[in-house]
């Protein structure tokens, strides 16, 4: 009885101070030449963390509290890519395939209506459209 009595307390330490927390990674390439893309800032918007992409183009967050965050990614060549439903959920690892971002200088941006919603789409230089 006295063993069981020191496991449940054992147990409830634990889980007391264990951390509601989660990690954020992913990947950002170019969509273009689907090469890494480093040095492009990460955000997560509601908490103010920022990091950059190492030369591989990964990033990542460690120590996020359980919740929805959205993420921003930002490259001074790059059009800026966010999304708002990053689910981090306590002890797992979000990872987000990988992110592609459309070269800003040699893309053109076009703003249309479909479907009774206003779609943005960017054509880079190639000529191919990418709805954002």
């Amino acid at each position: 009885m006295k063993r069981l009595f020191i496991f449940f307390l054992f147990a409830l330490f634990v889980s007391a101070f264990s951390s509601n927390t989660g990690t954020i990674e992913g990947l950002v390439i170019s969509v273009l030449t689907e090469e890494p893309i480093r040095d492009a800032k990460v955000t997560i918007v509601e908490l103010g963390w920022e990091t950059a992409t190492n030369e591989n183009g990964h990033y990542k967050f460690t120590g996020v509290q359980i919740g929805v965050y959205t993420i921003r990614i930002e490259h001074v060549e790059y059009a800026i890519w966010e999304r708002e439903d990053i689910i981090v959920i306590k002890g797992e690892t979000t990872i987000e395939s990988p992110i592609r971002l459309i070269i800003l200088q040699s893309s053109t941006e076009i703003i249309t209506i479909k479907d009774k919603r206003i779609v943005r789409i960017i054509r880079d230089k190639g000529g191919t459209d990418h709805v954002l």
